[in-house]
């Protein structure tokens, strides 16, 4: 295959002055990522007790992780595959709110039971000898990769099941794993999400409407989900083209999206790290205030105007 010169299409040479602008937006990311670093090692210094503290520790780990990969994106104009991020980004900033908002012991808890049977419902299928390793070892006989895939007996796994079982078991998780079994039944053996144990919504957007955010869900969540499952491949990338009977397809690294997406990561990680500074390091909120104050806000207010700042 000859490799010809494709630079329309790869991206790679985008004007000069939004690469500038980009780094420069750059700096103000880092400072955002360094300053939920900060706070995460501010929690680890905590006696937080209980395993019931850990799902909105790793949350708020998991959403400087991805301000930090957003912030990656961005500045290389990459900024259709960082849409995907920041929608992931909303769906943690509803976990934490959700969870700080009452009853975060057993919301967490909640939480922490899904994620075990999660992992111990994976297990069941990788053994062969138990009722759901037998029916997935048919389901793979139709997965022209997998279907003559060998199971194997593994002291690892069996070990891994046995301390899932016993961990579910433990007076921790007695209301919860009663509340998962009692929805479990009630929907059909659906698996249930951990926001909806005790009464809770049933569906993130219920979960939204709950935390009062139902315009962050409509505005923002479900037009990023168009990004997440690949159907917004034509809209915004196909233009007529300069001649009768063209058309112009737009190059990849492009960054359109790049004032939206950052604006957005900025307003979401405010808003994560001060429901996490409220809930674990409450004597930390001026600082994180004098922070936003001295740092962060004129930048904000700045990519937050009506004014298009990045044109390509």
């Amino acid at each position: 295959m000859a490799y010809e010169n494709v630079e329309d299409f790869l991206g790679r040479n985008n004007d000069p002055k939004a690469k500038v602008l980009l780094n420069e937006w750059n700096t103000y990311f880092e400072k955002l990522v360094c300053v939920g670093g900060e706070i995460f090692n501010d929690i680890l210094k905590k006696d937080l007790g209980k395993a019931d503290s850990l799902p909105l520790i790793m949350l708020h780990r998991n959403a400087v992780e991805l301000i930090d990969s957003i912030s990656v994106l961005i500045n290389n104009c990459c900024s259709d595959p960082a849409r995907i991020l920041l929608r992931t980004l909303l769906e943690t900033y509803f976990y934490c709110q959700y969870i700080t908002e009452e009853d975060s012991k057993r919301r967490a808890l909640s939480f922490l039971i899904c994620h075990h049977h999660q992992k111990l419902d994976f297990n069941y299928k990788l053994n062969p000898n138990t009722p759901q390793g037998k029916q997935f070892k048919v389901e793979l006989g139709d997965d022209e990769n997998l279907k003559y895939y060998q199971f194997a007996e593994q002291i690892l796994l069996k070990k891994s099941i046995d301390d899932l079982e016993n961990v579910i078991k433990e007076d921790l998780y007695i209301e919860v794993e009663k509340e998962y079994q009692r929805l479990k039944k009630n929907l059909n053996y659906r698996k249930p999400v951990w926001y909806e144990f005790f009464n809770g919504p049933s569906k993130i957007e219920k979960l939204a409407k709950h935390l009062k955010q139902v315009g962050l869900y409509h505005i923002l969540y479900r037009n990023l989900s168009k990004s997440t499952h690949g159907s917004n491949i034509i809209d915004g990338y196909i233009s007529p083209g300069s001649n009768e009977n063209e058309i112009a397809v737009s190059q990849i690294r492009f960054p359109y999206s790049a004032q939206m997406v950052t604006q957005f990561t900025f307003s979401l990680a405010f808003r994560i790290y001060r429901n996490v500074i409220r809930y674990h390091l409450p004597e930390k909120e001026q600082a994180f205030n004098t922070f936003y104050i001295n740092e962060i806000r004129s930048f904000y207010l700045h990519i937050s105007s009506n004014k298009v700042l990045i044109i390509n």
